[in-house]
Parts: C-alpha cells; structure tokens; sequence
C-alpha cells in the first residue's frame, strides 16, 4: 500500500527532518522475550475517500516483548509500523507513558498517545491478562499522532483487544456437491443513480438458497439464505472473503428478498449492499433477479457514465447490462461488448492492443463480459493507457449470441469534447524565449474552488510578457506558479486569444498523484472555447467577460468570471501578498483537492497532516 498522502508543494519532498535529541526510538534489549499478538476486537481507523475509514484488516497483529516487569509493543503505528513503544506492567496493567516518538518522514514526526474523549492526550493503558496472554486497551483511543501534547490524529484505534492467542478467521460459504445453480441477471440501480445490471447463480437446496457472483470484487463466493414460503431471508455479516488487504462481508443486517416462483425473480425494495470496514463495496438499489433463459435477444444498451482521472491514467466506467432491451436475463458467457471512437465524426471499433496492456496475451478488440486480467480491465473500469487526447467521443456496444444469432445493441456515446474544438494533446510545458523582458500584473477574478459552494474575490501576482505577437501569462496556476500560457495578439492589438485547453503542465506527487492542469474559457453550455481577452494598451488591461476553467478536462480544479489582469495600481492594488493563495491548499487522502474543509476528518493542508476536530 503507498501513503496516500500529499504534499502542495514538491519541494517539500526533498526536506530534511531535524531530530530533536529527546525523539529517540525505542528498542528492546536483546534478552527480552517476543511473541505475536492478534488483533481480536476494536477497530484501527486510517482516513481515505473523505471520511475514516475502517482498515482493521491491514492490522491483524503486533509483537509484544517482554522483559521483566518491562514490556513493548510495535506495530500499533500504520506509517511506522517497525516503531515500539515501553511501558510497565504492575497490577494487572501494561502502562505506556503517552508522546513516545515513533519516528519522521517529510510529512514531520510523530507518536503515540492515548485520549479518553478524542481532544485530551492521556497515557496509553492496557488491562494484562498474564494468563490468557490478553492485552485489553482501557483508552477509548490510540492515537498515531502529530504532536505530543494535543491530539492531531493521522491513524486511530478505537478500544482495541490483543491476544495471544489466534483468533478464529471468518469461514465462506460453502455449497453442497450436488448444489445446482442457475444463471440469473440482476437489475439495479447503482451508486450514482444510473440503470445497472450483472449476472449471478442462483441454486435451490430445500429451504436453503444459495447466490454466487454478489459481491463484485469476489465474484467466486456464495452467500446462503433460509426460505420461508416467498421469503428469503440471507443473514446479515456473511463473509465473501479477503481481496488484497479488504476482507468483503455482507452488509450487517438481514437481507430479505421476495420470491416468485411463476416469474423466476427474487426481489428486494430499497438498498442493498456489501462491504469492507465501514465503506460500500457493493451497492443495490431496488435489486430484481431474474432467472436466464436462452433465446435470440438483442441486449440492452450499455453505458459510460464517466472518464475520470487517476493517479495512473484515465480510467472509463461502463456498465454492460446482462439483459434484453425487455429486461430478460442474458447468458452471459454470449455476450460481450466492445468500444467505439469518434475523432471529427470519423468512427472507428477500438484494439486494446499488448503495446499499451501489458497484461493481454492478444490484441483485443470484443471483450467477454466479466474479463479481467486484475491490472487494466476490470468489472466496470477500463485504465486508458493509449493515447487519446484526440477522441471527440467513445462509444460503447453490446453483442450478443444466444439463440445462435447475433444481435447487437445500440451504440451508446459518451461526449469527450466538441467536434472541432482544440485537442488539448499538446502536453509541452511552454516556455518564453530566452532575453524576453517580463513584467509584473496583477490578476483578479471571482474565483470558486471545486467543492466549493460560493466563489470569492481572488487576487494574485502574474508576470505577463510579450514577443511580437505573441503574450505570455505566468501565474494562472496556484500550485505550478511558474507554469506559462501563450496568446496571440490581433492585428488590430485589442484582443489577445489564448487557444482552447491549452496545456500549463502537470503536478506529479511522490510518483501517486498525478495532476494535469489546462486553461480553457465555456461557454453558456459547458462547451470549451477559446479564451478571448480584450486588451487594452494604454492602461495596460487585460479583460474578459467569459468563464475561465482551470481543468483536468473531465472536472474543474477552479472556475474565474470577472477575471482583469492589470499593471499593479491601475486596479488601486499596489501589492499583493499571494502566501495565503499559494500556500491554503488543502487534500482529502484520496489525492483530489478541496476546498477548506468543515467535516471532522484527516486532511493535506500545505503538504502537512492536519485533523480537523
């Protein structure tokens, strides 16, 4: 796992931690016993997609020493999981002084500390079962911290319970040998409210009820249910079993499902879900499964409701819905799917091909439902690892061959951009000629935030340089300030047109987080167009009336209106002082930038851990 961490300013990376003499790590002597401790209760938290998140699975186990009336512990830290901290054991307790030094990276130092309430720093305490070898947390928490007199959390546990003792592991489902499942396809509505569909077994053992291929991540696993007349009734906290470091269960409560034995559906009213710790791993709205039975179909239309960002590529989200356009299930070992792209109205089917996806044996061109090769294919995201900055729109389309007859969907379109619109493929950073003088400017603008609600007054320095025709802007980009944009002036010297998505350079952080920035104006409909300025050479005044976006052209990072880049006095501003602009920026840990948040949480502010109470 990489630390999900960020930092505003790359420079930052490279610091140099100073030690005070007092922070020195801890390490028990050589004659001191060691044995291994299993996490039995309690929850470990760690902050990621805007909120904590529980990652009690990534912290089955510590080692506890002991020596004499001396003990240790190490690994109750997620960031330095080798760090141990000393205590004594009298009475029946194990006693931690808190502020024990755990160790520095570039994000500072940090230690341990325990609170009772969340806000004030206590000794870390253990009631010591010396018998049973069962270590009892009495603090309501443990906190990986930033500060050793104030709580300032990156990672928390919450009542934690070590044995030595192995805990017994949560047991799958298991089918009987004469189980016969059928195909059936469910009907959905997903996350973000879109139509959904996918394909699952269904098999009838007496009153039992058995489904495969709920939970997405683990499509292999069995969740079994009890029926009671047209009631199925699948209990709550099933465990589908771990991916990578997530152990995937049903959700807590009972899952009932109504059966209808003439119609073949099992159905189920409002959501449904799985999950790991206390995030959705699977999400069902209004779920309705109905068994397949093969016959020529033409499917249903399948979707794209998204090309996003990532920290390795563009990533497209589709969904192929295993049913007909009458919503019957589909066999899905007959259907696949295959993509489409559109550049200037020129469409053509898309290869998948082994220089850009390592993992493919092959070129690819129609892809099985359900393929995955675990890397860049999987179900419902597709990592973009060719190029392609000039595709005006991608489509995608369902095949099918039940019935021995193919039939095929419609195509459905997903919009990149505008048909002759700039490409915004050109990813060279600009630069201005060597010997061009530079002068100081002054931009002001209505400026708003992405995740923020309202705009605000937004000034800041720019440089702004001229050859010929040509003018540059130093500035438009808070984090790459020294990033330049280049326009052209007219021939008549009143306008000055930068061109539509026009590349200003990229933010690279620790290798991870990867941000693409181009500057492009919108107009009225949220379509890219060039940025026209209106220049005036007597006051010096460059204006517009357009909507400005900063964007890594799928969202916007910032959005100006009423933008005036100005000689410094000429608006009434002699100076301005650009630390707050530069340096108040703040990340969520799942590398996207917000503006100041007002939730409680873990959050990057200025490339530093802050929690937010």
């Amino acid at each position: 796992m990489k630390r999900t961490l960020l930092l505003t300013m790359l420079s930052a990376l490279f610091s140099i931690v100073a030690f005070a003499e007092d922070d020195v790590l801890i390490t028990p002597p050589e004659t001191a016993t060691v044995e291994t401790y299993y996490t039995i209760s309690g929850n470990f938290y760690i902050y990621g997609n805007q909120q904590w998140e529980d990652a009690t699975a990534d912290m089955p186990t510590i080692k506890v020493a002991f020596d004499g009336s001396d003990i240790y512990i190490q690994g109750l830290a997620f960031w330095f999981k080798e760090a141990w901290i000393k205590g004594t054991i009298a009475d029946g307790k194990a006693t931690f002084t808190s502020g024990q030094y755990l160790g520095a990276d570039n994000y500072g130092k940090e230690y341990l500390v325990g609170s009772e309430d969340g806000h004030t720093v206590t000794d870390i305490i253990f009631n010591y079962d010396s018998t049973e070898g069962i270590l009892t947390a009495i603090n309501e928490y443990i906190f990986e911290n930033g500060k050793t007199d104030a709580v300032s959390a990156y990672t928390f546990w919450n009542k934690p319970t070590f044995s030595k003792t192995p805990p017994p592991a949560p047991e799958v489902v298991t089918v009987p040998e004469t189980l016969v499942a059928e195909e059936y396809a469910i009907s959905y509505t997903d996350f973000d409210g879109h139509a959904a569909g996918s394909s699952v077994k269904v098999g009838f053992d007496g009153t039992d009820v058995y489904i495969q291929g709920f939970c997405a991540t683990l499509p292999e696993a069995w969740i079994k249910g009890t029926m009671d007349g047209n009631t199925i009734t699948f209990a709550g906290g099933q465990y589908y079993g771990k991916y990578s470091s997530y152990e995937l269960f049903l959700q807590d409560n009972d899952v009932v499902l109504t059966y209808d034995e003439v119609n073949n559906t099992l159905t189920a009213t409002g959501l449904v879900y799985n999950q790991t710790g206390n995030s959705y791993a699977d999400y069902y709205k209004n779920p309705v499964i109905k068994k397949v039975v093969e016959k020529i179909a033409t499917p249903a239309t399948p979707t794209i409701s998204a090309i996003k960002a990532s920290g390795y590529g563009d990533v497209v989200r589709y969904n192929v819905p295993p049913i007909d356009v009458n919503g019957d299930g589909l066999v899905s070992s007959k259907l696949s799917f295959q993509f489409y792209t559109d550049v200037e109205q020129e469409i053509n089917p898309l290869t998948f091909t082994t220089d850009y996806f390592s993992k493919l044996t092959e070129d690819m061109t129609v892809i099985p439902y359900g393929f995955t090769e675990d890397y860049d294919f999987y179900n419902n995201e597709i990592y973009l690892n060719m190029p392609h900055s000039t595709w005006n729109k991608i489509g995608i389309q369902s095949i099918y061959t039940g019935g021995g007859e193919e039939k095929k969907s419609e195509i459905f379109w997903y919009t990149i951009k505008e048909y002759g619109g700039n490409e915004g493929g050109d990813t060279e950073d600009i630069t201005i000629p060597a010997g061009i003088e530079t002068s100081d400017y002054v931009f002001s603008a209505n400026a708003l935030e992405n995740g923020r609600e309202e705009a605000t007054p937004r000034e800041a320095e720019m440089k702004v340089a001229f050859d010929g025709n040509d003018v540059y802007f130093q500035g438009f980009v808070v984090d790459l300030p020294e990033k330049w944009a280049k326009g052209t002036l007219s021939e008549d010297g009143k306008t000055v047109t930068i061109p539509s998505l026009q590349y200003l350079g990229q933010q690279n952080i620790m290798d991870w987080f990867i941000f693409d920035y181009y500057l492009t104006a919108v107009d009225a409909e949220g379509h890219n167009t060039d940025i026209v300025f209106n220049y005036d050479a007597d006051t010096q005044k460059f204006t517009t009336n357009q909507t400005i976006v900063l964007t890594d052209k799928t969202e916007p990072y910032w959005t100006f209106t009423n933008v005036v880049i100005a000689k410094p006095g000429s608006t009434g501003i002699e100076h301005i002082n650009t630390t707050k602009d530069n340096k108040d920026t703040w990340y969520n840990l799942n590398g996207v930038r917000i503006a100041q948040p007002t939730e409680k949480g873990l959050y990057i502010h200025n490339g530093r851990k802050v929690m937010l109470r």
